[in-house]
């Protein structure tokens, strides 16, 4: 029960740590595409950002209204847009400068878009429908450095590998701190101005590409014109303003990689997180209750027996065990067999010790019942041994009575210590015959009625009209009968009387034979102990008769019958002893 219990707790508790750390995986991937978005959504506003624009944009009586944030970033891209309807109108403009037309003719609007027609800015087309209506938006911008690149090749003047500007130019290019290159047909630098020794001397397709794309990640502004007349390409290159930089460089990687690089991290971090809390939970929710049990059994090893959750005033007052944590219900069946085996050890011990203790009070009542009538039967033989003094013979009679009495005592209590540890042990073969309950009764009762030392008006017995019949050892019923009467007239003031009944016998019945005397009773004490071998509630001084096992032997009997024995008693009120047969 406890194995699929674990099986079934682990496996749950795997399951819902692999689901939290798939979670978190989807959450970094969804950030880092986000990322990448916006990253390739600052890098050209055209085309994503006029697609975003066209989508996210809400339509009312005058047309397109834009989204306000899109438009704060066509403002830092440094472009703007026109809205234009069917007839090359201009609906709506959006950071759009004055020299634009209001209107374009549509062969004139093409020429500026493929080239065909000088045009002052890039212009890209978008034509896109959004709710049944067919929306067309120029898109153009303007490089920062166009016109001064125009400029440098114009004014520049290219000597061996120097490079001169006029006044005028030179002074645009210290404002802005820039450095000018001039590159060969294979990218290789021909001449420089201002170049920093930090800077390539030589430049591939691709590095150009990526230092004209990715300007944050180098921390540069660079623009390039190829010019036709020559061959040669200029490149102009300044640092960026804070303002500019939207994401630092580290370590000159490509924002793509940071962006991989930072999610795979914020993975790993979430991943060591879910593990340590599964680690610590585990650890308080598995460990403390093993090595609950564990302090558990090393107690019992040293012979504590305590209990490991002791009985305590609950918060709702009851007494009782506090309630274990969730963690403890796991090991529920183990801790509990810890506990049943700690509280059976607890009681072996305990009746170890009470054991001990009834069995030094029993010898020492056996022994000094044994040895009053040996004093008496040594004091005897001394005086008849003795050569000074001559005993008659109705003396010597008399004396020797004495001793017979003695022994016979010292006999019947000997045979009574045999006759209950054979009963203990189930070592005495006896034949059961069915035989009637009410004739042996009436005449046991009879019988014991009969003794010198009680007055038989003292014995009463009832037994009913119809016979109850069942299987029974004679000898033993005898002897039980027996052995009850003298107990309760043997320790009761003289004029105590005893009522016998005997009931049942039909056969959904059991039979009942109740001994009911109106004597002084017994307090729980002597209850609980009546049935110990040599037990008679009283000190060993007193002159009662008996071997002070009458009632063990009596209640091994009855059980070898197969019945039981029930006692009760209160101080005052008399003892009713009642043996009981099941049918």
């Amino acid at each position: 029960m406890i194995r699929r219990r674990l099986t079934i707790r682990f496996a749950v508790q795997l399951a819902v740590a692999g689901s939290l750390l798939a979670i978190l995986a989807i959450i970094i991937i969804i950030w880092m595409l986000a990322r990448f978005k916006d990253i390739d959504f600052n890098r050209n506003f055209a085309p994503m950002g006029i697609s975003k624009l066209i989508e996210e944009s809400k339509i009312d009586s005058k047309g397109l209204i834009a989204d306000p944030v899109l438009l704060q970033r066509l403002r830092e891209d440094g472009g703007w847009l026109q809205s234009l309807d069917a007839q090359g109108n201009v609906i709506q403009s959006f950071n759009a400068p004055d020299d634009l037309p209001d209107r374009y003719v549509p062969g004139q609007l093409i020429d500026y878009w493929i080239g065909g027609e000088p045009f002052p800015y890039k212009l890209g087309l978008w034509i896109q429908e959004k709710e049944g209506h067919l929306y067309t938006l120029l898109y153009g911008a303007r490089s920062p450095t166009e016109d001064l690149l125009v400029r440098l090749i114009d004014d520049g003047e290219l000597n061996n590998q120097s490079l001169s500007f006029s006044e005028s130019t030179l002074s645009l290019l210290t404002q802005r701190k820039a450095w000018v290159q001039v590159l060969g047909r294979g990218g290789e630098q021909i001449a420089a101005w201002r170049k920093p020794a930090d800077a390539p001397g030589s430049y591939t397709v691709q590095e150009l590409a990526m230092r004209s794309l990715n300007q944050a990640v180098y921390g540069t502004v660079m623009d390039s014109r190829y010019d036709k007349r020559t061959g040669l390409t200029w490149v102009i290159q300044y640092p960026m303003e804070n303002s500019e930089i939207r994401t630092l460089p580290m370590l000159n990687i490509q924002p793509e990689v940071q962006v991989m690089i930072i999610g795979i991290a914020a993975f790993l971090c979430s991943s060591l997180l879910v593990f340590f809390f599964l680690s610590a939970w585990y650890a308080r929710r598995f460990g403390t209750p093993i090595l609950h049990i564990l302090g558990s059994i090393e107690r019992l090893g040293s012979g504590d027996y305590t209990d490991s959750a002791p009985m305590n005033e609950r918060g709702d007052g009851r007494k009782g065990k506090r309630p274990r944590s969730r963690g403890y219900r796991v090991f529920s069946e183990v801790i509990e067999s810890v506990d049943n085996l700690t509280i059976a050890l607890r009681n072996g011990r305990d009746a170890v010790e009470q054991t001990e203790l009834h069995r030094e009070e029993w010898i020492a009542g056996v022994t000094h019942d044994l040895k009053t009538p040996l004093s008496s039967v040594q004091g005897y033989a001394h005086m008849l041994a003795a050569e000074k003094y001559s005993w008659s013979e109705e003396e010597m009679r008399k004396f020797a009575a004495i001793i017979l009495e003695k022994t016979n005592y010292m006999d019947k209590l000997i045979d009574d210590l045999g006759l209950t540890y054979r009963l203990r042990n189930g070592d005495i073969p006896v034949v059961f015959e069915q035989k009637d309950i009410g004739i042996l009764l009436t005449d046991c009762v009879s019988r014991a009625a009969e003794h010198p030392a009680y007055d038989p008006s003292r014995v009463r017995c009832t037994v009913p009209a119809v016979p109850i019949v069942m299987a029974v050892h004679q000898p033993w019923l005898e002897r039980i009968i027996e052995n009850i009467v003298a107990n309760s007239l043997n320790h009761n003031p003289p004029g105590t009387t005893m009522h016998i009944e005997l009931s049942g016998g039909s056969p959904q019945e059991e039979v009942r034979i109740d001994f009911t005397d109106n004597g002084q009773g017994m307090d729980g004490q002597t209850m609980g102990r009546l049935f110990e071998r040599y037990y008679r509630g009283l000190n060993t001084d007193s002159e009662t008769e008996g071997s002070g096992l009458g009632m063990a032997v009596t209640k091994e009997l009855v059980q070898a019958m197969g019945g039981r024995i029930e006692v009760h008693s209160r101080p005052g009120q008399g003892t009713v002893v009642s043996l009981i047969w099941d049918r």
